[in-house]
């Protein structure tokens, strides 16, 4: 169970490096990236509710009882953060308009 999840934070943390830092300069992967990026930095509040909520699914069998399991912990925990991050960034647009 830890590698799974530790597995599931570095994917989390890979959408949220994406929305933090999008690929615009190949053509192929352009779109998917703006995709995944604004899916994650407007719903961020909402993915941050759902990967708690699997957190505690993992909590529960131990998956934390172990070095693995604590590292996805800490990779998901600064991934919640990058994902509130990206979240305010829609608020400091009207700064700009």
């Amino acid at each position: 169970m830890d590698r799974l999840y530790l597995a599931l934070a570095i994917l989390s943390a890979a959408f949220t490096w994406n929305a933090l830092h999008p690929v615009y300069d190949r053509a192929k992967i352009a779109i998917p990236s703006f995709l995944c990026g604004w899916i994650t930095a407007e719903l961020g509040l909402h993915w941050i509710a759902l990967e708690v909520l699997v957190t505690l699914v993992f909590f529960v069998p131990g998956a934390f009882d172990t070095t693995v399991g604590c590292v996805g912990l800490g990779i998901a925990a600064v991934a919640w953060g990058g994902k509130a991050w990206a979240y305010g960034w829609g608020f400091r647009a009207r700064e700009t308009m």
